[in-house]
């Protein structure tokens, strides 16, 4: 009887498939071990030694960026080959680097956050239970999470080898030895534009799974698991896993690493079995940016801030890269041997850190990590700590292997962890001579919080000089405290100021009434702009404003967006004559300063006047 050899995928050799299938266990035992053992394991450094497979328009992709591909190459594995030289295991494991978790951070120790003192100096609460805009709780799993693909995030590496396993365990061993190859097929091409598809239209994995069954049936796509493990081993990147508070109080990192429960609301931090309860994943920076690098079409983008420089124009401002606090960067001196300036370099990148108010296209966003609510977190530093280890090394310069740019050394981070806020009682301060906050006054004035000797010393300093505690982002060289956090527009304005206003007009601001002024609108009154409004949308492109609810019985329902086209095209029309005449001067005054502040280009003239308009606003608003 003649039996059925075939090549081995792992040696090449020809053997029986009950042999292949032994060296195919061997081959997954040491994938196992290999990301459970070595968590450095280098992303890049062995991907390039599997053999390629043969398939249609395979394309060998060079990690390392040395050399140049043929679109039209194909990759073959002539198996002759391996009768002269015979790999070991160790010469094919997985490219891929593989979960991490805990990894040490640099940086283990920050200033402390005083529980009271975060109600003092922040304005960012918890969101009530029955507010629509709340988080859904979290519900903390009950025993081992079950082998599904739905449950990747909670997976360990080795479950997630089984599951790939039970997916791939009737299939060839070429196949198995495909799931880990850097070489980019048809397939892999295919399936990647349906991933993309899924993630700009958002349909479910039912209805993934319905394509590749369906009308994608002939295309041979894998799962979305198995589609998603791909794109990560093509990728080369893979999150960190950080144990976190249960209340998402804070991030076991640092100086929290060795603390069995949350010193905030001393929740535990593992379960009975000694696993985390909960984990934060962080992505990290540097391999997205150099990815960005790697496509052509994306480094030309990555290429804006020279071009916006080679454009400015003195008086006017169309950028970030046209205003004050970028412009005294670029003048500012790191090398005083070289001479060497902020962004001297055009290889240079320049970030923004933004938490959130800050509105971006999601494909302009490099997420790093999401800290799950539904309740605010006490310790934000815990959380950014990742995040400043990967900032420093990108100050000192961190080499990009991929052509056309070889490096991208240099950043601009901006946030600040103080926030300003008025005091117990109204200062009056003169509205055009406002006493202006430098970056080392701020440093003073947090070394004297934390130079008190008594917590209730510290409480009141931080009221006093409306700060929290020191940003862990003092210790990059760019930063400067009293300029580089932007105003938030969306807060400020419509999340904030028009909510305000119709809360005086309505009688709701703080329990407070109109006093000897007459700005309240009557209930009936409110209720046919209410009613007025609802009527509006129907007229309305869904271009300009997604949906405009009755502002009088449904403004739960409204968000920014609906906030500020009422505010700046609804309501001026609404208001007049229902509105007394002062106050609806008022008003119209300020909805041309928003609409003014706003505005996709302003010049310094037109940002002066803007200053006299919210002066006399101010004033106004005062009396």
């Amino acid at each position: 009887m003649s039996l059925d050899l075939r090549p081995c995928a792992c040696c090449g050799k020809p053997f029986s498939a009950k042999t292949r299938k032994e060296h195919q266990k061997a081959f997954l035992n040491k994938v196992a071990q290999a990301f459970a053992s070595d968590p450095d394991l280098n992303p890049t450094g062995l991907g390039s030694q599997l053999p390629s497979i043969s398939t249609d328009n395979s394309i060998p992709v060079d990690m390392d960026g040395q050399g140049d591909f043929d679109e039209g190459t194909s990759a073959f594995a002539d198996m002759s080959l391996y009768e002269e030289h015979t790999p070991s295991l160790e010469d094919i494991l997985p490219s891929v680097e593989g979960l991490r978790r805990n990894p040490p951070v640099t940086i283990e120790d920050w200033p402390d956050v005083e529980e009271d003192t975060v109600s003092i100096a922040s304005d960012v609460q918890d969101v009530d239970a029955g507010d629509p805009n709340r988080d859904p709780d979290f519900i903390e799993p009950t025993g081992s999470a079950p082998l599904d693909p739905s449950n990747e995030p909670l997976m360990t590496d080795e479950e997630v080898l089984r599951l790939l396993q039970m997916e791939y365990g009737d299939l060839d061993d070429e196949e198995w030895i495909d799931m880990y190859t850097r070489t980019i097929s048809t397939k892999d091409r295919n399936t990647l534009r349906l991933l993309a598809t899924r993630l700009r239209a958002h349909f479910s994995r039912q209805t993934y799974d319905d394509l590749r069954h369906g009308a994608c049936e002939e295309l041979d796509l894998p799962s979305e698991f198995v589609a998603w493990r791909r794109l990560r081993i093509l990728s080369g990147l893979e999150t960190r896993a950080y144990d976190m508070c249960v209340n998402s109080c804070c991030c076991f990192l640092g100086k929290y690493e060795e603390v069995t429960q949350c010193p905030f609301c001393k929740e535990a931090r593992f379960k009975s079995d000694g696993k985390p309860r909960r984990l934060f994943r962080y992505t990290p920076l540097i391999p997205q940016l150099c990815g960005l690098f790697q496509d052509l079409e994306m480094s030309k983008k990555l290429g804006y801030r020279v071009l916006a420089e080679q454009q400015f124009e003195p008086e006017k401002i169309l950028d970030v890269f046209d205003a004050e606090h970028y412009r005294s960067l670029r003048a500012t001196i790191l090398d005083p041997e070289s001479g060497y300036h902020f962004f001297d370099n055009p290889q240079d990148i320049a970030l923004g850190v933004a938490t959130d108010g800050i509105r971006n296209r999601l494909e302009n966003i490099l997420c790093v990590g999401v800290i799950p609510g539904p309740k605010q977190c006490k310790d934000l530093n815990s959380f950014l700590i990742p995040l400043l280890d990967e900032l420093l090394e990108l100050e000192s310069g961190v080499e990009c292997p991929a052509p056309p740019t070889p490096d991208c050394e240099g950043l601009e981070a901006t946030h600040d962890e103080g926030s300003q806020r008025n005091q117990a009682l109204p200062c009056m301060y003169d509205q055009s001579d406002l006493v202006l906050r430098t970056h080392q006054g701020l440093l003073d004035q947090l070394q004297e919080i934390e130079a008190a000797r008594t917590k209730t010393a510290r409480q009141k300093l931080a009221q006093k000089y409306g700060l929290n505690a020191r940003s862990i982002f003092t210790r990059l060289r760019s930063i400067n405290l009293a300029t580089c956090a932007p105003y938030d527009a969306m807060h400020l304005f419509f999340e904030n100021l028009v909510p305000n206003m119709i809360r005086h007009w309505t009688g709701k601001f703080k329990g407070l009434d109109q006093g000897s002024g007459n700005y309240e609108i009557l209930p009936e009154v409110w209720l046919e702009i209410g009613r007025l409004t609802s009527l509006v949308a129907r007229l309305v492109p869904s271009a300009f404003v997604g949906t405009l609810p009755d502002i009088a019985q449904d403004e739960h329902l409204y968000k920014a967006e609906a906030y500020a086209f009422w505010a700046l095209y609804i309501a001026p029309i609404l208001l007049q004559g229902r509105l007394p005449e002062t106050y609806y001067e008022h008003f119209l005054l300020m909805r041309d300063i928003i609409a003014l502040s706003i505005q996709l280009e302003i010049t310094h003239q037109e940002i002066d006047r803007l200053q006299k308009m919210i002066n006399e606003w101010v004033d106004e608003y005062e009396l």
